[in-house]
C-alpha cells in the first residue's frame, strides 16, 4: 500500500481493492501477510485452536439429531477430500 507507483491515487483509500461493482479484487502487489506457505501467520494456531475446541465438545457432550429426525435419515458416510497446496 505504500508503493505509490502501483496505485491510481497516492493516498490510501478503501477503493484501492474494489472493482467498479464493489467486489474485492486481489492485486498482485498487495500482500498483507506475506506469500507462499506463510501467507497467514495465524492460520496454523487457529486450526489447532479449532481442533481443541471441537474435540473438547465431543468429549463433554453427547450429540443427537434434532427432534423428528432419525439417525437413519442422516448421511454419516465418510468422503474423501483433496486439498491442493498452492
Amino acid at each position: 500500500l505504500q508503493d505509490k507507483s502501483q496505485w491510481e491515487k497516492e493516498d490510501i483509500y478503501p477503493e484501492h481493492l474494489l472493482n467498479s461493482e464493489g467486489k474485492v479484487v486481489k492485486k498482485d502487489v498487495f500482500m498483507p501477510f506475506s506469500a507462499g506457505w506463510r501467507i497467514c501467520a495465524g492460520e496454523t494456531p487457529a486450526k489447532m485452536e479449532l481442533f481443541l475446541f471441537f474435540t473438547s465438545l465431543l468429549q463433554r457432550f453427547t450429540f443427537h439429531p434434532h427432534l423428528g429426525v432419525s439417525i437413519s435419515d442422516l448421511d454419516l458416510s465418510a468422503s474423501i477430500g483433496i486439498t491442493v497446496p498452492p
